[in-house]
């Protein structure tokens, strides 16, 4: 119970902050992965698994997130898109590399504290028509008093 409530507070505040206009993304951001049509481009955000107490009895738990931008591979559209790729995947790289971004998390949600992040890497993968680059992180984080 308490893994499904962190894995989808921290989902919905990586969410969240990304679709600030601060961050600057220009693509539409969804929260959870799921098979239902999406734009193209867009970020897709997906909170998929939390450790054990770290450390025992503390509720504090390490979740794992990945962020994916999916953008068309068409090659009709080819020139168009490593522009457009190449724009989105900074604007995002930058924004989950800033380093008030853990502090931004915990704003971004009530019930919800982050102290850090680690980052642990990236992939790039295509199919028939779509590119995708998803990045990789760590949340180290609690629930809290909403008050």
């Amino acid at each position: 119970m308490a893994d499904s409530f962190l894995l989808q507070k921290a989902e919905q505040a990586v969410a969240s902050v990304l679709a600030t206009p601060a961050a600057s993304v220009s693509a539409t951001v969804f929260q959870g992965k799921s098979d239902d049509d999406k734009t193209i481009p867009c970020v897709i955000v997906g909170a998929t698994s939390a450790s054990e107490d770290d450390p025992p009895f503390s509720a504090n738990k390490w979740i794992t997130v990945e962020v994916t931008c999916k953008y068309t591979a068409l090659p009709e559209l080819a020139e168009d898109t490593v522009d457009l790729s190449n724009t989105l995947t900074a604007t995002i790289q930058d924004a989950l590399r800033d380093d008030a971004f853990a502090t931004s998390l915990s704003s971004a949600v009530s019930g919800f504290h982050c102290y850090c992040v680690m980052y642990d890497g990236e992939s790039r993968e295509t199919d028939d028509s779509n590119w995708f680059e998803t990045y990789f992180m760590r949340l180290y984080c609690c629930a809290k008093d909403s008050n």
